[in-house]
């Protein structure tokens, strides 16, 4: 019997995941910095400090990790996103449906606080979320499971009664390392596996019927 699900937010209720790769990339290759494909993809689903750490190895450069993660931060802070328009458009069906169950709703996701709070504004959806935490709060994001049992322990509840909802490899391992159960929205795109999930789905309206059968009410 499920009693709270907590959510990632990025590639789960909105499809940013791409959109914050292209400036990710974008921002790499105005600083003349030859990053592949394939390598940024390394930085979907978690900060991207264990990316910048190996680029200024890799390409020597001469600030550190943390100076480029400050640059990319105020970098993104003046890019423009519609958030409304990418949030997946069965998402306020669900979180209805879940509020209506009352189940415990709660947001764990590696963005900054202010960009959390910016889309759910956006989008409409703040009003079902009890607690919102951000990666920022932690000194190790995801794989970390460090996020998920701080929101669970603020949520009063126990990993056997929440389930997770993610979409990256990182964020399926860190709600594996917590011990929850692991439902996450199959994703096809940037190398991911999604190895490790104990569900996948393609519309999260799926999520109804597994929390249906696992007898939520």
């Amino acid at each position: 019997m499920y009693q709270a699900v907590i959510f990632d937010l990025d590639g789960t209720l909105i499809d940013s995941e791409g959109v914050y790769l292209n400036c990710f990339m974008e921002y790499l290759s105005e600083r003349n910095i030859p990053i592949s494909y394939e390598t940024a993809c390394r930085a979907v689903g978690t900060y991207h400090s264990g990316v910048l750490d190996m680029i200024c190895e890799k390409y020597g450069l001469s600030c550190t990790a943390k100076d480029l993660r400050k640059d990319y931060e105020l970098y993104f802070k003046q890019r423009c996103f519609a958030y409304r328009d990418l949030l997946f458009p069965e998402v306020p069906e669900v979180l209805e449906y879940l509020k209506k169950k009352n189940i415990t709703l709660a947001i764990a996701s590696s963005s900054s606080m202010p960009v959390i709070k910016k889309v759910l504004k956006e989008t409409g959806l703040t009003g079902y979320f009890s607690e919102v935490v951000s990666g920022d709060m932690f000194q190790k994001s995801k794989p970390h499971p460090e996020i998920y049992f701080y929101t669970r322990r603020i949520l009063e509840t126990d990993a056997a009664r929440t389930l997770i909802v993610e979409d990256s490899d990182y964020g399926i391992q860190a709600g594996k390392l917590s011990g929850s159960t692991v439902a996450a929205r199959r994703e096809n795109r940037f190398g991911l596996t999604q190895r490790g999930a104990d569900y996948l789905f393609d519309d999260m309206r799926e999520l109804i019927v597994l929390l249906e059968t696992e007898r939520i009410t």
